[in-house]
């Protein structure tokens, strides 16, 4: 997967929080039961996102696009910088799997960020966790870290590449 050597910038992340903020303001949100406060808000027919908020004001999100069947493709995670080190986006990721019960399926690039919280999720066993190349049709492919080097049966890769889209997938550990 593709790894942004860069944040993503203010002019990427504020519209999707203004999106967040006026669904809230609007009602069309649900707090998720024994989530810490997490909130589930559906922003239209294809995306939805799960919150922190301070206030009314959302301070960390998982923006999520539907490949129907209860997956969902993380198309953004944000916490504001005045509030990271708090493990927001870890507990956003949980509360989606574990509590809600959906499939997250990572975005076709990653930054340094969300590169990190990928491997703890790997590095804790968190999830039942696999790498997909969409485009070879292989999957279920044990992952794990060494480093920061993902390591799979897929090739991996560290630049745009239209023949490859591998992604990781989470899902709730069976039990």
């Amino acid at each position: 997967m593709y790894i942004l050597e860069q944040s993503i910038t203010r002019e990427y992340w504020k519209p999707i929080q203004d999106l967040i903020r006026d669904k809230i303001n609007a009602g069309k949100y649900s707090v998720v039961p024994r989530s810490g406060g997490v909130i589930f808000v559906k922003l239209d027919r294809k995306t939805s996102a799960f919150a922190i908020c301070d206030g009314w004001e959302p301070i960390g999100w998982v923006y999520l696009t539907s490949w129907g069947g209860g997956v969902y493709e993380v198309s953004q995670t944000f916490v504001l910088s005045a509030y990271r080190g708090n493990r927001y986006a870890e507990k956003l990721y949980k509360t989606a799997v574990n509590r809600v019960g959906i499939t997250l399926v990572s975005g076709p690039c990653h930054s340094k960020y969300s590169r990190g919280l990928w491997k703890r999720f790997i590095e804790k066993r968190a999830f039942d966790i696999w790498a997909d190349d969409m485009c070879a049709k292989k999957s279920q492919t044990p992952v794990k870290y060494v480093g920061n080097d993902l390591i799979c049966d897929l090739e991996v890769y560290h630049g745009l590449d239209d023949e490859k889209d591998v992604r990781l997938f989470a899902r709730r550990k069976n039990r």
